[in-house]
């Protein structure tokens, strides 16, 4: 009889064994606790909240780089997404009584991170994700064009949508989870919540009416693996022997603060008291963000949604920013401060033409130069994805290096705030608001008897012989 050697995801979560018998993998499609075959979920109506329960699938781990998000998305006649679709605006887990992640303004969020992607993934995944923005088009050059978007949208399309979480998603965390054990409350495993975001943010119009959206069809696809018997069976030897199972996750929080209107100078404070803060996503966004019925992708000025971040130059580069006709929200000067340590040491500034002293410190915190990220790169018109095409951001990784262990920044140490320093090339035409996203690692434990807590800081898990 043939062996499976151990999957690497659960290498650390249970004694090592010499081999297996066969590893069983199944896909489930869950579909929301509030819905029928039939119901349509709409900001606008009463089913604007979706609830997926995770069963605890007996001797199965949830393999969690095979879950994701499906729906189909359709605007109301007249409205269409040019930027990417982002319906949520708040996503929360909860594993038992314990509230693991609740991650706000996930559509800001959401949006800051596909423009971090590569674009070759970007322009690969459109077709699935919705977002045409570097889709070639023989006619005119990209896919923006109302009337193309129209039809896609109006229709109805359905579309996958990955999610962002620590313990879910593929792209922050590596291990299966065992979620046979993860029924303390006797109920599911866990409970995954969406709320959905207004159709202002991320739809537009390019003629007077009002802006809605609907998903129906929606499934919450996963993939369990059942292991066999003998895993199962060290891993509650383990837990009843030492108590608990340790799983390093990420997650993100929100912080909002903003900047009054005619102000040119902030010290902004982000009260994030984490033990291994990772890195800090900052946008900035008009405070009054009203439905935007007026798009042209024939300008600069009307071919962007309420998603899109101010701080860049703007399209006119060849206008410096003291010039006495200028009037973006540019950031000028940009400082992250902790005690006594500042990051970088010495302030970004911003040349008088652009914002690309920025845009290269993002690229080198967050390790994106081998990348090609797409907000390094050009939209219409040979203008700055970074600068002109509303994809700004200010970001600082803390890590000092890539090992899997707690050397990023303890903000838990002094109870003191990391505090960001802004100044704008000219005052604030109008009042803005300053959202920032602090990554931060934590342990989820699993205990015998299946409950779960959250620690704060990670912890590598140690493999048992």
């Amino acid at each position: 009889m043939s062996a499976t050697a151990v999957p690497q995801q659960i290498t650390g979560l249970v004694p090592r064994l010499k081999g297996l018998r066969g590893i069983k993998a199944k896909t489930h499609n869950i579909f929301p606790l509030n819905s029928s075959g039939t119901t349509t979920f709409s900001p606008t109506s009463g089913s604007n909240l979706l609830v997926f329960n995770i069963p605890a699938f007996k001797n199965s781990w949830l393999d969690v780089s095979k879950c994701y998000l499906r729906f189909r998305f359709k605007t109301n006649a007249g409205t269409f997404c040019p930027r990417g679709i982002y319906p949520f605006e708040r996503m929360t887990l909860r594993c038992g009584n314990q509230m693991v992640e609740d991650i706000q303004n996930l559509d800001v969020l959401q949006s800051i991170m596909s423009d971090l992607e590569p674009v070759g993934k970007k322009q690969a995944d459109a077709y699935q994700t919705g977002d045409f923005r570097v889709c070639p088009n023989q006619t005119n050059g990209l896919i923006e064009a109302a009337a193309t978007l129209k039809n896609i949208f109006n229709t109805g399309q359905v579309f996958e949508h990955q999610i962002i979480s620590g313990v879910l998603s593929k792209d922050y965390q590596d291990h299966y989870l065992p979620i046979h054990f993860m029924n303390g409350s006797g109920g599911p495993s866990m409970e995954i919540s969406f709320h959905l975001a207004s159709g202002n943010n991320f739809c537009v119009r390019d003629a007077a009416g009002s802006i809605d959206f609907e998903l129906s069809e929606v499934e919450l696809i996963t993939t369990v693996v059942e292991m066999p018997m003998e895993v199962n069976q060290r891993l509650d030897k383990e837990l009843y022997n030492q108590g608990k199972v340790s799983i390093p996750i990420c997650t993100f929080r929100s912080h909002n603060n903003s900047i009054p209107q005619n102000s040119q100078n902030a010290e902004l404070s982000i009260n994030e008291s984490a033990m291994d803060l990772e890195t800090i996503y900052t946008a900035i966004r008009a405070q009054n963000l009203p439905a935007i019925v007026n798009y042209d992708a024939s300008t600069g000025t009307n071919s962007h949604t309420n998603l899109a971040r101010l701080g860049g130059h703007g399209s006119g580069i060849t206008v410096a920013d003291n010039d006495a006709a200028y009037n973006q929200a540019k950031v000028k000067r940009a400082q992250y401060r902790y005690d006594t340590l500042l990051f970088p040491q010495k302030a970004l500034e911003n040349s008088s033409h652009d914002t690309k002293n920025t845009l290269l410190h993002v690229l080198n915190t967050l390790d994106l130069f081998k990348s090609d990220a797409f907000l390094g790169g050009f939209g219409k018109d040979a203008a700055s994805q970074f600068d002109a095409m509303g994809s700004f951001i200010l970001a600082n990784s803390f890590k000092t290096s890539r090992d899997a262990i707690n050397n990023s920044l303890n903000a838990a140490t002094t109870g003191a705030p990391v505090e960001l320093s802004l100044a704008l090339a000219k005052p604030a035409a109008v009042a803005l608001q300053v959202q920032s996203f602090a990554k931060s690692n934590y342990t989820l434990n699993i205990t015998r008897d299946g409950q779960v807590s959250l620690l704060n800081g990670s912890a590598r898990e140690t493999p048992v012989d």
